[in-house]
């Protein structure tokens, strides 16, 4: 899958005080190359977790193909939340 749109997610410096760590997010883009289906580890900060939802919900990709069709398919992506 060739991501077209990337947005990092919005982690402002308040939040980095109290907030740091990883998420790993489970996710489905569909044959238009949307996102959906967003789901983290239950054990996850749902702080941190929102904010990669709120970003990746803006992602776009190339539409996955099988046998040269639209189709869905399920990723995991994990992310690292620190201060820089």
């Amino acid at each position: 899958m060739k991501a077209i749109t990337v947005v990092a997610p919005d982690y402002p410096k308040w939040i980095s005080k109290v907030h740091s760590g990883s998420v790993l997010i489970r996710f489905t883009i569909n044959p238009l190359g949307l996102v959906t289906g967003v789901t983290p580890r239950p054990d996850d900060n749902p702080e941190l977790v929102r904010l990669m939802t709120e970003a990746l919900e803006t992602w776009r990709f190339e539409p996955p193909l099988r046998d040269g069709k639209p189709t869905s398919v399920r990723m995991n992506l994990p992310f690292r939340f620190a201060v820089q």
